[in-house]
């Protein structure tokens, strides 16, 4: 049974600790061995693709290659990790049963989305965006209905998470209002809005890597040279990648100006921005902030109901126990050992319980109790 809390909502459970494992002892054998038995196991379990939102595991022929083809997949080069968090299959080709456009795009905007599919594909590759601003209506010459812009901004684009991130950001400079949007419309825009890129940091073989690094004390030069290998990449991942956010990041700015005036819908969309901040394994600082005056803003509105405010809160709740670990910093020491920071990406009970105490105050003051 799940337990509710004394604010009447349904309490979430808390959060896994996906990084507990089988521990091998650093002096039978080298750092390096030790982790690549213990990651066998975890790249096939973990090796993870999504269609359309849908978990579906990949079938892995991981158990017959040899270990030093395992140790290439921990010290993962940048191209290939880009490949998977952008959707690309190995050899540049797009991956399976990716669709080029959606089907209930208008056809108008057609012609449009298909160049920027292009554009998208082409930047994808090169690993880099000419521009940080949408201005795609500025390099278009042909006219195109506006409400047909913003019926195309309500539904994914593309299965791929960043070329459908940067058809509809651009298709944003085209300046569309979003329709009037009933619940159904609005949970369809919540539920495709397009996820953010994984932070390289926060991948489970990376931090059981650092983790076992970190435990092991003085470590052979082989094995820290690997190591500095490996986090200079993960540094350089994380930076490119955090880039190829740009238009995720954007698109879903410019639809919370959209919402603004809407109460609920504004702090619903901003809470899902939480939820995905976290899934792709980014620091949650600045999201927090936000929903932190959002919160107080809608606790003071006299035309922010109760029910909603109420809904609101139930929202706030499920996002209890949703937790990713995360490489902070990693530092060399002239010992040779290593010495491994961990941040986390999560909402806790006393974030919820801040925020909804800001929302139903002052007629409830009671809390969220952790399970």
């Amino acid at each position: 049974m799940i337990p509710v809390n004394s604010h009447g909502l349904r309490q979430s459970p808390g959060a896994v600790d996906v990084l507990r494992g089988p521990q091998s002892s650093p002096d039978e054998r080298s750092l390096v061995e030790t982790l690549i038995e213990t990651a066998i196991e975890n790249l096939i379990e973990n090796q993870i693709e999504k269609e359309d939102g849908m978990p579906r595991t990949a079938p892995l022929p991981y158990r017959s290659v040899s270990r030093g083809f395992i140790l290439a997949l921990l010290l993962t080069p940048l191209s290939g990790f880009l490949s998977c968090a952008t959707g690309e299959s190995p050899g540049g080709q797009a991956a399976p049963g990716v669709s080029e456009l959606a089907a209930t795009t208008p056809g108008s905007v057609r012609p449009i989305v298909q160049q920027l599919v292009a554009e998208a594909e082409e930047y994808r590759a090169a690993r880099a965006l000419p521009t940080e601003e949408a201005d795609f209506a500025e390099r278009y010459s042909g006219e195109v209905p506006l409400d047909d812009i913003a019926a195309t901004l309500l539904r994914r684009q593309h299965r791929d998470p960043f070329i459908d991130a940067y058809v509809r950001w651009q298709l944003t400079s085209f300046e569309p209002a979003l329709p009037e949007l009933t619940a159904p419309d609005f949970g369809r825009l919540v539920n495709q809005a397009p996820p953010y890129l994984d932070n390289p940091r926060a991948d489970e073989s990376t931090r059981q890597v650092m983790m076992r690094a970190n435990d092991a004390g003085q470590l052979p030069a082989r094995d820290l040279a690997r190591l500095e290998e490996m986090y200079r990449e993960i540094v350089e991942m994380s930076e490119i990648v955090a880039h190829l956010n740009t238009p995720a990041r954007e698109f879903r700015q410019w639809v919370a100006g959209q919402l603004e005036g809407n109460r609920q819908n504004e702090l619903l969309w901003l809470l899902e921005d939480g939820r995905a901040t976290i899934a792709g394994g980014w620091p949650t600082r600045t999201i927090k902030t936000r929903i932190t005056r959002l919160t107080e803003e809608g606790g003071r509105d006299p035309d922010f109901s109760r029910q909603e405010r109420r809904l609101v809160a139930e929202h706030i709740q499920r996002l209890v126990g949703i937790e990713r670990r995360m490489v902070n910093e990693v530092t060399f020491l002239a010992d040779g050992s290593v010495n491994v920071t961990f941040s986390s990406a999560g909402i806790t009970s006393r974030d919820a319980n801040n925020w909804i105490d800001r929302l139903l105050r002052p007629r409830d003051e009671s809390r969220v109790t952790d399970s």
